[in-house]
């Protein structure tokens, strides 16, 4: 394993230990979504857990993420969500969630950005259940997302292969 591959690892490890994790459900709704294609038709503020892959999201401003900002991914956004892992069923364990965040930078990353992680100029990271996520709202997923540490960008980020 190449230095640059074992620091794209190292700093998902630290992220994943450090992610954001599902803090429970407040009472916004759920975006307008195109009908087609399911994506986000408008800006919507929604809880963290109406988030789905494929949306893009603004960063949020006070650093929780019971709610956030989503936006049609044509428009300026932060961050996108370009996968999901689906935990089994069990007693929640935040080690097995850490092991199944790494997926982020594998193969999924490398088909939707089209490069490998360590070749890609772009930053991950995982949003994960809590354990009361998880125990009070059977959260089994994590949300792997993508986002431009240079800055916001317009459009997906599929296939941007850089």
């Amino acid at each position: 394993m190449t230095p640059h591959a074992r620091r794209g690892l190292a700093g998902l490890a630290l992220t994943a230990s450090l992610s954001i994790t599902l803090l429970g459900c407040s009472t916004s709704e759920e975006p307008e979504r195109d009908s087609e294609t399911g994506q986000v038709a408008e800006e919507a503020t929604i809880d963290i857990v109406a988030l789905e892959l494929g949306d893009c999201m603004m960063d949020a401003p006070s650093g929780l993420r019971e709610d956030i900002v989503v936006v049609p991914c044509a428009e300026s956004h932060d961050q996108e969500v370009f996968h999901e892992i689906t935990m089994p069923d069990g007693d929640f364990s935040e080690t097995d969630i850490d092991a199944a965040s790494m997926e982020c930078i594998g193969e999924p990353y490398t088909g939707f950005i089209g490069l490998e992680k360590a070749e890609s100029v772009f930053e991950v990271f995982p949003l994960t259940p809590s354990e009361t996520s998880w125990e009070e709202h059977d959260d089994r997923t994590i949300q792997c997302v993508v986002f431009d540490p240079s800055g916001p960008v317009t459009g997906s980020l599929a296939g941007a292969s850089r």
